[in-house]
């Protein structure tokens, strides 16, 4: 794994930390948002069990709506969001984004008509 990749790895553990149930790992708590989030039950057609050897986290820039796109009905709300100074966490795999972290922000990104540019931790297969 380069500098780069482990940088990037633990910045998206420190933001999905608050998600982590009891003593989960950060993988631990990937699986389980997997798992949880309605708009990814609907999506994910099998168990997914994500494996941290099998995964990389690179950094992208996306619009406010290629974000909001993520986001299923039930997901749209006007909470404020805790914190602004995060990037939003996405989950690619097998080719469908999932929102992992950062729900709120989009929300109210989009509310706000602010459109970005968002810095994204897309967490993917590895290429190795």
């Amino acid at each position: 794994m380069t500098v780069g990749n482990r940088r990037n790895w633990d910045e998206m553990c420190e933001v999905i930390k608050w998600h982590n149930h009891l003593h989960d790992c950060c993988i631990d708590t990937l699986n389980r948002l997997l798992r949880e989030k309605p708009v990814n039950r609907k999506k994910t057609r099998e168990l997914v069990m994500l494996d941290r050897s099998e995964l990389d986290v690179s950094e992208e820039t996306w619009t406010t709506e290629m974000l909001w796109s993520l986001l299923d009905e039930s997901q749209r709300v006007d909470d404020p969001p805790d914190r602004f100074d995060r990037a939003v966490v996405v989950l690619r795999w097998k080719g469908i984004d999932y929102l992992m972290d950062g729900r709120r922000r989009v929300n109210y990104w989009h509310r706000n008509l602010i459109p970005g540019p968002h810095r994204v931790l897309v967490v993917h297969e590895s290429t190795k």
